[in-house]
């Protein structure tokens, strides 16, 4: 089972989610904020994290780069969402490994997270 860590302020999107994703074999936790995802990451150690882009008033791209920065972090497979296309336009300049724009279908994310774990995948394997 894979652990994956949904980082969104919206306790209703966030509820659903993890509802749908535990059905889909994943072992999830939520983070309301940066400081959450921090202590999540420390004690749940996922493999996927979904970033909401606008996340009470901080951005999702720059928690990315952020978490891109740091060696411990750098082998998660991070996607980022949003209700703005615009907002995910240029995902890989935020180290994202990929991106969906909401609201999203349920196997639409999942092929999504297949894709971005192949893609952490292979940028491991030829770094």
């Amino acid at each position: 089972m894979r652990k994956l860590l949904i980082v969104d302020d919206s306790t209703d999107l966030i509820y659903g989610m993890q509802r749908l994703l535990t059905f889909y074999d994943f072992n999830v936790r939520v983070a309301k904020d940066r400081k959450t995802l921090m202590n999540e990451l420390e004690s749940f150690n996922p493999e996927i994290i979904l970033i909401d882009v606008l996340l009470g008033g901080e951005d999702g791209r720059e928690i990315c780069r952020a978490l891109r920065g740091t060696p411990s972090f750098k082998q998660l497979t991070i996607i980022l969402f949003s209700a703005s296309s615009k907002h995910l336009e240029n995902f890989q300049e935020a180290g994202a490994d990929g991106a969906i724009q909401k609201p999203f279908e349920i196997t639409d994310l999942i092929n999504q997270i297949k894709f971005a774990v192949l893609h952490r995948k292979n940028i491991s394997l030829s770094a």
